[in-house]
């Protein structure tokens, strides 16, 4: 029976692509249920996302901390030669010996670097970084030694070693560690140097702790992806893993305090046994999320730690600094508390629910103890049915606050298949997604559990990897529009259900930031795929009321094929109706991968003739991508358009339409607040005071930086302000008046 079903389905999926080679244009009918708003709001928490140790994802040249040294404290050994990784070499001779020995001026590290030259030449330890041409690196290293003459030398080479660029000398060292410090200036002309510190001379010399990062960095974070992240409106944040996060390299009390004294190396498990160093710990996180006015997530270590280390790392976070962590926080400069509200006990716990509701109570003692305000995760499971949710949640009961679980869609398949139902799978996944949503949710509601533990989506992604290498993220449709859509319809899907998702996070390392050398130039690039550009739109462009839409259009179907997921009638569109302020907005993703869908969109007669701001992503093919050669090749196009009963959405798109005046349009609001429109916006935007600025106001628009970039003073009524002159980026806008004062987030986009 299954494989006649199988058959009809290919049968289906056949004719359905030869009729679309007959027509040119899909039909569809769309009204938005503007009297019947969901009672459940959107908030930026659905908009979430993960940041985990992965591959080289945080630590690495191309990784989301910006040190650009590996092995940066000289300790992981090469076994191989009884030398180090990452780093070489550079003039050792019979008389110049460079080589690794036991100690160094971290306790908590393993080697220093000793350099001993017999005769008057340069000798060092080298590595291969990026530069940028326009931005200095902040260097430093700790050294200590006997030279006899000459002296400490920094040296940069081009890559080949063919020109010395630039040199830098610095006083003899004593018997004591110092910390010798310079800044190297913008290399003209270079994409990638070798920098060797060394001794120019005789003597000796022990080296330890090295550090060069560019002085663009955003409080240690690299400059590429701080730019990627401060327009996407970004509500939790989820940190340090992942499978990362319960391993015995995700101690929390190896990223605290002096940052040269950290545990070092701090190698993850295999396959990669990777250096993770924790110089993005506990506070640079933190103060990360502070910046970017994200809400921190933490996930505790619980394959490999103990409750007293949970309850310690909260302890450390939000305690009184009369408490013993609280008191260390203290002495590692931060006084007043974090307070840290969301907190996972473990990562993926799907195998042994019943041990893990057992132990899930000492943790939870702990933590509580700490901090009684915390709100705690599951790490629990949709995959493995009603039997494990059972077994976990009979015992655990209402004692957690957020049932999390990973929802997570696969692109790789053995099994012999056409492109196209391929595509159909990916661009469907997220009728899979709301299932799963649907499931959870439905669980909880018949063990009586709801409103106590509510459910996230605490980790989501798609992978076109094998199982065996999925998560190295090196397919290259991960790249395409395919993917874009794939990420536009499952964000949608995640928002649309506030019900049942109380937040939901999308992992950075897969299928999403993308990294690599051009190869070419050997430029470091670090962009943002096509998923990315999507959920940034659409973090700006959702308001916190949401609307029923009823969409009828057609649907598409594939077979089964092992390995990715069945579609068994996904509508060409997924939809998406939502206000904030005083404009609605429309969201809608044509997933028809060869036909426009010409929809007539069901308005208030009032809608009609208005202008609306249209942000739309779409490209000819869905094998089109943004890749190292370019990265912005699908981006948002903004235009304006008048609104009309019919609108033709393009095939392989992603399309916002924005609509101004909506509460006086449609009079749901009778005493509207005041609202700016569009927002996001290109060249200028619409402030109206509402009834909550009547009379004289002041208005001004600042940078991230604290900085007054607009004033306009006595205003009063409706204004149109021109931003044609600022760059693109993230805003205040600060509205007052003799009795009130208002700040506002608003995002040009070019």
């Amino acid at each position: 029976m299954k494989h006649k079903y199988n058959i009809l389905l290919a049968i289906i999926v056949i004719a359905m692509t030869n009729l679309v080679s007959l027509k040119s244009q899909q039909e569809a009918y769309l009204k938005i249920e503007l009297d019947s708003p969901a009672k459940d709001t959107i908030s930026n928490l659905h908009f979430g996302g993960f940041i985990e140790f992965i591959r080289d994802f945080v630590n690495g040249p191309f990784g989301f901390w910006s040190q650009e040294f590996l092995n940066r404290g000289f300790d992981y050994t090469d076994t191989s030669n009884n030398w180090l990784k990452d780093w070489k070499k550079y003039g050792e001779s019979e008389s110049n010996v460079i080589s690794r020995i036991a100690g160094g001026y971290n306790e908590n590290g393993r080697n220093l670097v000793r350099i001993e030259n017999g005769l008057n030449d340069f000798a060092g330890a080298y590595q291969k970084v990026y530069v940028d041409d326009t931005v200095s690196l902040e260097l430093y290293f700790y050294c200590r030694g006997k030279v006899e003459s000459g002296n400490i030398e920094i040296r940069v080479y081009d890559d080949d070693f063919d020109n010395l660029l630039y040199s830098h000398k610095f006083d003899s060292p004593s018997d004591e560690w110092y910390k010798y410090t310079t800044i190297i200036p913008p290399i003209s002309g270079q994409n990638k140097v070798a920098l060797v510190i060394g001794l120019n001379g005789t003597g000796s010399i022990d080296l330890d702790e090295s550090s060069c990062m560019p002085t663009n960095n955003v409080l240690g974070v690299r400059r590429e992806y701080y730019d990627l992240l401060k327009d996407w409106d970004m509500g939790i944040l989820r940190y340090p893993g992942g499978s990362f996060a319960d391993t015995y390299a995700s101690f929390w009390h190896y990223g605290v305090g002096d940052i040269d004294k950290r545990q070092s190396p701090n190698i993850d498990p295999p396959p990669l046994r990777l250096s993770q160093r924790f110089d993005f710990g506990t506070i640079e996180f933190l103060n990360f999320c502070k910046l970017i006015n994200t809400v921190p997530h933490i996930t505790a270590n619980y394959d490999n730690g103990w409750p007293e280390l949970a309850g310690g790392w909260v302890e450390y976070c939000n305690g009184d600094i009369n408490t013993q962590f609280g008191k260390l926080r203290m002495e590692h400069g931060y006084a007043e508390p974090f307070n840290v509200k969301y907190w996972e006990v473990g990562n993926e716990q799907w195998f042994r629910p019943q041990e893990y509701a057992y132990e899930y109570f000492d943790f939870r003692r702990e933590m509580l103890k700490s901090d009684n305000k915390i709100k705690l995760i599951l790490a629990a499971d949709v995959w493995h049915g009603e039997d494990y949710f059972k077994t976990l949640m009979d015992t655990i009961k209402t004692d957690a606050d957020y049932y999390g679980y990973h929802p997570a869609q696969s692109g790789y398949t053995k099994e012999e298949h056409t492109d196209m139902e391929l595509y159909f799978s990916i661009v469907g996944g997220w009728t899979h997604f709301e299932l799963y949503f649907r499931t959870v949710y439905g669980w909880l509601e018949d063990a009586n559990l709801l409103p106590h533990v509510q459910a996230a989506s605490t980790e989501w992604f798609m992978s076109y990897g094998k199982p065996q290498d999925w998560y190295l993220d090196t397919n290259w449709r991960s790249l395409t529009l395919e993917q874009g859509l794939w990420d536009a319809n499952t964000q949608i899907s995640h928002v649309k259900n506030p019900k049942m998702l109380k937040f939901a996070e999308r992992t950075f390392a897969i299928s999403f930031f993308k990294t690599g050398e051009h190869p070419i130039t050997k430029r470091r690039v670090i962009w943002g795929n096509v998923g990315y550009q999507a959920i940034k739109l659409l973090s700006n462009t959702t308001g916190s009321k949401i609307y029923p839409v009823n969409v009828d259009v057609e649907k598409y179907y594939t077979r089964e094929i092992m390995g990715i997921l069945p579609i068994y009638g996904a509508p060409w569109l997924n939809t998406l109706a939502s206000s904030k302020g005083d404009t609605l907005y429309l969201a809608v993703v044509n997933a028809h991968p060869f036909e426009s869908v010409n929809t007539e969109l069901d308005l208030n007669e009032k809608f009609l003739g208005q202008t609306g701001t249209i942000y739309e992503i779409s490209s000819n093919h869905h094998h089109d991508v943004n890749d190292i050669i370019n990265p912005l090749n699908i981006v948002p196009k903004i235009s304006k358009k008048t609104i009309s009963r019919y609108y033709e959405f393009p095939k392989n798109s992603i399309t916002v339409i924005a609509i101004p005046n909506f509460t006086k349009a449609s009079k749901i609001d009778t005493n509207p607040q005041a609202i700016i429109y569009p927002n996001p916006f290109s060249d200028n935007f619409s402030f109206d005071p509402g009834e909550e600025f009547l009379g004289n106001f002041d208005l001004k628009v600042f940078d991230l930086q604290g900085r007054e970039i607009i004033v306009l003073r006595n205003q009063s009524g409706d204004l149109n302000i021109d931003c044609s002159h600022l760059s693109q980026g993230v805003y205040t806008l600060s509205v007052s008046n003799q009795t009130k004062n208002k700040a506002f987030r608003i995002v040009k986009i070019k």
